[in-house]
């Protein structure tokens, strides 16, 4: 069995009126919305396990340059929030696989933080 797409959406940020749930089924009603989405990782160790919890952190970023390749929507942005010691020592490979850096970041919590700040005020 192929699972495709990211194994979840760990975050989803957006205006109180609108939910995950209606975005995902009827994008035509986000109406230009600022719409954030992420991805969450701690990973401490590398290792079997570990090791894949990295390639579900690629597998994120390709489903969020897939959907920004196939949609015209300016204000939907993807974050991936990876923290912990063997995050830290990925994170040059991590960046590597991002295309498409206006709408796509990974970072360290208080990375991930800053930017999606920078993001508002650039809106």
């Amino acid at each position: 069995k192929t699972k495709n797409g990211p194994k979840s959406i760990d975050l989803f940020v957006s205006r109180d009126e609108i939910e995950s749930n209606k975005f995902f089924n009827n994008q035509a009603t986000n109406n230009n919305e600022l719409i954030i989405m992420g991805y969450q990782k701690v990973i401490m160790v590398s290792g079997g396990h570990q090791d894949n919890q990295l390639k579900d952190i690629y597998s994120f970023i390709n489903a969020a340059e897939k959907y920004k390749n196939n949609n015209n929507d300016n204000k939907v942005f993807f974050i991936v929030q990876a923290d912990g010691h063997y995050c830290k020592n990925k994170m040059n490979n991590i960046h590597s696989e991002i295309k498409n850096k206006r709408f796509v970041f990974a970072g360290s919590t208080l990375e991930v933080i800053k930017w999606i700040k920078d993001v508002k005020e650039k809106l």
